[in-house]
């Protein structure tokens, strides 16, 4: 088994990490400066994309490059690497967003053939989006309430139940390598994360929903917060958490559906929704004792005519860290290569 690893940060560090552990044979690191590394970290060569069938995946049926590079705003280098590396006879396996919410058109042939592994890209160790398709089988008659950011849930956990400050809370999940890089205060921390849930919501939307056009990252604008509303939410720690729910077409929406607190709205064709934001938990049974705890994502299907099918938590554990995308990127390659 051949690897060739997409970015060194966290999480490529570990990935390099597991996958020496593991007995992979790693070919090469391409890191942010434009080289070639090996896994003791001496620069082997400039990297090339005619690298990757020249050399890197050469003679090999079981190359997996590995991309974990931090998400560029339109995916492009993203969908680069992956491209080029199906190109070259090697299976990808990516953890980044912004390709596969952004165009996923173009690579939609790669995921259905098995050549593109992804389920790293939404909710970490979960698995979330193989076990939500394989759930819903095309059912139309299934709502879905979805945590897909960790740092989210962990942030306004911590606000509830240790009885942290939001900047306390906010510098544990720094600690933990949970917030996303760039943030330079707490509001900026808050609404950063919420980006991030717009390119998961459309990975979710295109993979394992069944929506009835496909959706865009690009064409969904997310309401950011002010310094009102973030006081609010401080203030609601409580009762508020961040979800992203999907209602198929004919669903009856709860009124309380409204009191909404930033986020997105994306509306189909066939009347089918999806509605993203910090919701209230406390005027809806179904959330009590379901929801996840510290950073861990979540998936819940309420199924058939408000839920007479029956209520079932699909999918619940790490959804933010290093270790938990680790996990994941490793499940799709072993899967891919059938071992």
């Amino acid at each position: 088994m051949e690897a060739i690893v997409f970015g060194f940060g966290n999480i490529g560090k570990a990935l390099v990490k597991r996958l020496n552990n593991d007995g992979w044979e790693i070919r090469g690191i391409v890191r942010r400066d434009g080289g070639l590394y090996d896994s003791d970290g001496n620069r082997t060569d400039d990297f090339h994309m005619n690298n990757l069938r020249s050399s890197l995946v050469r003679g090999s049926k079981t190359c997996v490059a590995f991309i974990a590079i931090p998400s560029d705003e339109g995916g492009d280098i993203e969908r680069k690497y992956i491209q080029g590396a199906l190109s070259a006879g090697a299976f990808a396996v990516t953890c980044a967003k912004s390709a596969l919410s952004n165009h996923h058109e173009q690579l939609k042939h790669s995921i259905e053939s098995g050549r593109l592994g992804y389920r790293a890209t939404v909710g970490g160790g979960t698995h979330m989006l193989p076990i939500l398709k394989k759930k819903i089988g095309g059912r139309k008659d299934v709502a879905v309430c979805v945590v897909v950011n960790g740092t989210l849930n962990f942030l306004f956990h911590s606000m509830h139940h240790d009885g942290d400050s939001l900047g306390m809370a906010i510098k544990k999940a720094e600690r933990l390598r949970f917030v996303e890089p760039g943030a330079t205060n707490n509001l900026e921390v808050i609404n950063g994360e919420m980006q991030d849930t717009k390119k998961k919501t459309v990975i979710v939307g295109n993979t394992s929903l069944p929506l009835p056009v496909m959706l865009n990252a690009a064409g969904i604008q997310v309401a950011t917060l002010d310094d009102n509303q973030l006081a609010r939410l401080v203030r609601q720690a409580a009762v508020r958490r961040y979800l992203v729910r999907y209602y198929p077409a004919g669903w009856k929406v709860n009124g309380e559906d409204d009191d909404v607190i930033g986020g997105f709205t994306v509306k189909m064709p066939d009347g089918a929704m999806i509605q993203a934001g910090f919701h209230r938990t406390d005027l809806d049974p179904v959330y009590t004792d379901r929801l996840p705890l510290g950073a861990n994502n979540f998936a819940m299907t309420i199924e058939g005519p408000d839920g007479e099918d029956g209520i079932y938590v699909v999918a619940n554990g790490p959804g933010a860290g290093p270790e938990a995308t680790t996990a994941a990127m490793m499940a799709d390659a072993r899967q891919m290569l059938g071992l």
